[in-house]
């Protein structure tokens, strides 16, 4: 979301995944329609398969963490 960018240098390097981080060029918070805390899961050609909020599936608690982890790992298998 642009405007919210603070802790994303801080982010990027201690994770192993990809990140976009938005500015009011992109608008890609708008033409996705995320929310905030989205997780965007793309097949290996980058269409969306689905979305998981951390708002409302906090990875403090071991279910949502599993289960985000299971999505991956579905999404990263043939």
């Amino acid at each position: 979301m642009p405007g919210y960018s603070s802790g994303a240098s801080s982010l990027a390097p201690a994770i192993y995944l990809p990140m976009v981080q938005d500015d009011s060029t992109l608008d890609i918070w708008n033409d996705w329609g995320a929310l905030w805390r989205d997780v965007y899961l793309l097949n290996e050609n980058n269409e969306l398969v689905m979305v998981y909020n951390l708002s409302q599936n906090n990875l403090g608690n071991s279910t949502s963490y599993n289960t985000l982890m299971q999505h991956f790992v579905d999404i990263a298998s043939p």
